[in-house]
C-alpha cells in the first residue's frame, strides 16, 4: 500500500468516508490474515480441548 502525501481533504463527510473505507479494508485484512496463520500454524491449542 503506497503512502500517499496529497493534504486530507478538509470536508468532515470526506474524512467520514475514508476512515469508515479503511475500517473496512483493516477488517477485510484481519480476516485473511487469520486465514493465513491458520494454514500455517494450524488450529490454537486451547481451541482443540
Amino acid at each position: 500500500m503506497p503512502l500517499h502525501h496529497t493534504p486530507l481533504p478538509r470536508d468532515i463527510d470526506e474524512l467520514t468516508r475514508m476512515v469508515l473505507a479503511l475500517e473496512a479494508e483493516n477488517a477485510e485484512l484481519r480476516v485473511h490474515s487469520d486465514l493465513l496463520k491458520l494454514f500455517v500454524f494450524g488450529p490454537r491449542s486451547e481451541k482443540l480441548g
